[in-house]
Parts: structure tokens; sequence; C-alpha cells
């Protein structure tokens, strides 16, 4: 066989392999740099599994987290601990590692732009370490990345209905599941009208979902402030609080500022308060979201700075030339936009974290459109998924 034709199989052959071996490197490296590590919210989250274990559902805001409380519910009731619920958070994310690349393959038609996606997500150690904490990151993302790869090859209704329930149960996680659903929302629209549904009937239900959206939102801020026995939205602005928790960067909000009626429901005031004060609300949004997007800190070091600086933002360039060339009516291009633009906005109009978790899930995505941007991925893969998707082996 001449040395040219041994190349391709080669690379099919070891490349698989070494994904594999940098995905176990990465989790090696980080359990024992960290190893089963708690935070803040994690009491939180194991009292609720113990007593989800006891028949009794959380009825506060911790509501939200209830799919990831039901995950460590399972887990103890194995007769698992902490470093258990690590060890499958780690094989979730391995799972998911291979959801992400069977899905690019399918959308790009290309296994080197498949490989490239996969890389890019194992390579950001930002990621994974999540996976060896207790929170809801891991799972969240992990259930993201999977959900997403199952709607995309999804071909049979069965199928789909295994991924609208792996859809339901992620939306459950955590309370940014709501921007989830915003991306899911807007690959079935995009799905809806490659079937050439009227007009009417999808501008109804866009109107539907967003005011079903609307409603969700506002039922979750409500929430908090009871929790918290006070508007909370509106009190981290008038602390000019850009960074969680209560840290403003030196910004001062300016001596007269203009609140809304208490008596307004949470999204409304918060609305209200954008009206009133325009130009500070524009200001922070902004610092806001550049601190999200660019995932830099101020009192991060410079070597971890410079090291986002130049592995992620160049990234971002590609995915822009992603984003461009993917057909008009992809649904996979609606689900990445859809998610990465609402959770971005949020955090922008809430606040964003100290150590900047909040653009973990929607990190994998991202990639995945820097990988078509860096390799030519033809159309004909998008389309498979926009219209009918054929089987491939």
């Amino acid at each position: 066989m001449p040395p040219t034709t041994q190349k391709p199989l080669a690379a099919g052959k070891w490349l698989p392999l070494a994904l594999g071996l940098l995905w176990g490197g990465v989790q090696l490296a980080l359990y024992l740099h960290f190893g089963p590590r708690t935070s803040v919210d994690s009491d939180l989250y194991l009292e609720n599994a113990r007593n989800l274990l006891h028949g009794q559902l959380p009825t506060d805001y911790s509501i939200w987290y209830l799919g990831y409380s039901a995950f460590l519910a399972v887990v103890l009731a194995l007769g698992g601990g902490l470093a258990q619920a690590v060890g499958a958070q780690i094989a979730l994310s391995g799972v998911a590692a291979l959801g992400l690349g069977r899905a690019v393959r399918h959308l790009s038609g290309s296994r080197g732009t498949a490989y490239l996606a996969v890389f890019l997500y194992l390579l950001w150690f930002k990621i994974h370490q999540w996976n060896v904490f207790i929170y809801t990151e891991s799972l969240f993302t992990s259930c993201c990345v999977l959900s997403f790869a199952l709607l995309v090859l999804a071909r049979r209704p069965w199928q789909l209905g295994v991924a609208l329930l792996l859809v339901g149960y992620t939306y459950l996680v955590r309370p940014t599941g709501f921007c989830f659903l915003i991306g899911v929302a807007g690959y079935g629209w995009a799905r809806l009208r490659t079937l050439a549904v009227r007009p009417a009937a999808l501008g109804l239900l866009v109107a539907g979902l967003a005011a079903g959206f609307l409603g969700l939102l506002s039922k979750i801020l409500a929430s908090y402030d009871q929790a918290m026995a006070g508007n909370v939205l509106i009190e981290s602005y008038t602390r000019a609080e850009i960074i969680y928790p209560g840290i403003s960067l030196g910004v001062q909000p300016p001596a007269h500022l203009a609140l809304p009626a208490a008596h307004l429901a949470p999204l409304a005031r918060l609305v209200a308060f954008g009206t009133l004060n325009p130009v500070y609300f524009a200001k922070l949004a902004a610092i806001k979201f550049l601190l999200f997007s660019s995932n830099v800190k101020p009192y991060y070091s410079w070597a971890h700075n410079g090291a986002v600086a130049v592995l992620l933002w160049p990234l971002y360039y590609y995915a822009f030339r992603g984003w461009r060339r993917r057909p008009r009516r992809s649904p996979a291009a609606y689900f990445m936009g859809g998610f990465i633009a609402a959770q971005a906005l949020t955090v922008a109009l809430t606040t964003e974290n100290w150590d900047g978790r909040f653009l973990v899930p929607v990190l994998p995505f991202v990639f995945v459109l820097a990988a078509l941007g860096l390799r030519a991925a033809p159309s004909a893969g998008w389309q498979r998924a926009t219209v009918a998707p054929a089987r491939s082996n």
C-alpha cells in the first residue's frame, strides 16, 4: 500500500487515542491538585440531596438546583460520597467529549474538525477543574453538551424524545438553565422553519415562548428576593456591584439614583431601573459583559490573564468566522448562538462571578464554532442537520 494512503489511517487510529490520553491526563492532574472539593454552596446541594432521600422537596430558591441535588441524592443512595460524585462528574465529562466529537463530525462532515473541537474542549482545563468540585458547573456543562449532541444526532422520534428529556433535566440543574432553554428554543424554531410552518404560526409560537420565558425568569428572580428579604438585583446596582460578591472595581454609583417602585415584580423593577438610569445601567452592563467574555480579572496573576488572552481571545475570532460560515437556517447554529447570547446578556444584566465560572457552560460551543472557523468545513454537514440527517456509521 502506498505511504500516502497510510497516513489518514494512522491519524484516524492514533488521534482518538491521543485525545483520550489528554482527557485522562487533564482529569488526573486536576484531581490530584484539588481532590474532591467543596465550596460555599456545596453544603446547600448536599443538604437538599439528603432531604430528597427523605421525600422532602426544596421550598425556597434552591428548587432551581433540583437537578443537581437529585444527582447527588442518587450518588448518596448508592452508598457513595464526595469522591464518587466527583468520579461520576468526571465520567460524564468524558461522555460529553465523545458526544461533542460525534455532533461536530456530523455537522461539518469532517473528522478533523471534530478532533479539533474536542481538542480545544479538553485543552481548556478551566472547564474541567469544576469536575472535582461539588458544584453545578460540571454536571450542567456536560448535560448541555450531551443535549446538543442528542438533538443534532436524533433521527427517530424516540431519539428526539430522549434528547428532550435530557433537555428538561438540564434546565433543572441550575437557574441559568433558563439560558440553555433559550438556545433549545432557537434550535426548535429553526427546525420548524425548515418544515414550512406558516409565518403566523411561528409568530404565535415565538410570542408564547417569549411570554413563558419572561414569566419563568420573573419567578426565578422573585424566589431570590424572597430568600434574601430584599430587592437583590436593584441593591447590587446601588452598590455598583460588578463582580459577585460586592466587587465594584472602583466604580461608584451616581449620587442620585432613581429607584423603581418597590411593589413592582423583580423583572419589571430591573427594566424600570435601566430606563430611569440608562447611562449608569449601560456602563455596568458593558463592564460586566467584557469581564465575562474576556475571562480575565484584575485580581488574577499577569501569567493567568496573559494565558487566557493568548489562548482564548483568538478563538473568539475564529468562532465568529465559524458562525458566518453557517447556513442561515442551521438549527445547531441557532442553538449555539442563542445559548451564548442569553448567557452573556444574563451576566451583563445581573453580575459576573469572581471565579469566572459563568463562562464555562458556553465555552464548548465557542470551541465548536472556532473549530469550524479554523477549518474550511463544508456547509453540507450543517444542511444535513437542517433537513433530514442521513444515517452515518
